[in-house]
């Protein structure tokens, strides 16, 4: 598994993607935005990469073809200490938060009156 970070306007992050992540899921949900969440070791410097409101995308090659995971916006981080180091476990909402983030300008709102062409009579 490989994971991309990202900035909001798209721009790729560092030198190449994060390897060392692991226990990637992600959480879909069809009223809201899903979740997103993995973890990865502390002593793996790209641990620095993944700060909030920058964009997680996670993907595997196989057979030289690039297969999504899926991808979210990074709230949070939290570091989880042990005698090896400890881990991050970075989280945040899918990519469908976005839309909620975004302004539209100029939206105009309107009636459409629709008249069928159709008549309906009324038999008495």
């Amino acid at each position: 598994m490989r994971i991309e970070i990202s900035a909001a306007d798209g721009r790729v992050i560092g030198s190449g993607p994060i390897l060392s992540a692991t226990n990637w899921t992600h959480t879909a949900e069809l009223d809201a935005a899903g979740t997103f969440s993995f973890t990865m070791p502390a002593a793996d410097a790209r641990h620095r990469l993944a700060q909030a409101y920058r964009r997680a995308r996670a993907y595997v090659v196989e057979n030289g073809v690039r297969r999504s995971l899926g991808g979210g916006i990074i709230f949070t981080r939290r570091l989880q200490t042990d005698v090896a180091g400890g881990t991050y476990t970075i989280a945040g909402d899918d990519l469908l938060r976005e839309l909620a983030q975004q302004t539209i300008d100029d939206l105009g709102v309107y009636d459409v009156i629709q008249v069928h062409p159709a008549s309906v009579g009324v038999v008495s």
